[in-house]
């Protein structure tokens, strides 16, 4: 695995993990409030989005929610043994321009490269930006259309 403290050298980072997910989410239980994890996404460049019970995770959602470009992993062999194989097959078929790693390993060399590239950054901020407006008002007509369509089979009306 990738060290986590070489990468975040002379860069300002938030990392947060807890030792098992609870019921209840409050500070006494290692837990970071909604508003103080809304901060943190809405200042950052890059979210890392590991795979959690599935691999597409809100996190992936709420990284394009707050203009933050998601890091998804999905070569290695967790990804493709996973119950849920497939799960970014949508965002890959709809070419969200995420960033996409085949290992965590990758990570490092990404972040120095690309990644400490401001004019990379911006563009690629924009791009997910636009490309989230777009995805979200297509699956949101594509909802409505679906149930207007059960609507109209089941009742009959508006034919």
């Amino acid at each position: 695995p990738t060290n986590v403290s070489m990468m975040v050298r002379q860069e300002v980072a938030f990392i947060h993990t807890t030792d098992r997910w609870r019921h209840t989410i409050k500070e006494s239980n290692g837990y970071i409030s909604p508003q103080f994890y809304r901060s943190v996404l809405l200042d950052s460049k890059f979210t890392l989005c590991p795979a959690g019970h599935n691999p597409e995770a809100y996190r992936i959602y709420e990284a394009c929610e707050a203009g933050s470009i998601p890091i998804l992993v999905d070569g290695e062999d967790y990804y493709k043994k996973h119950a849920c194989n497939g799960a970014f097959e949508p965002f890959k078929q709809a070419n969200a321009p995420f960033i996409w790693l085949n290992s965590w390993d990758e990570l490092e060399n990404f972040l120095l490269t690309d990644g400490s590239n401001e004019t990379f950054i911006a563009q690629k901020q924009e791009e997910v930006r636009l490309w989230y407006q777009a995805y979200m008002q297509e699956f949101a007509r594509r909802f409505e259309t679906l149930l207007m369509y059960r609507f109209r089979k089941r009742y009959k009306k508006f034919d």
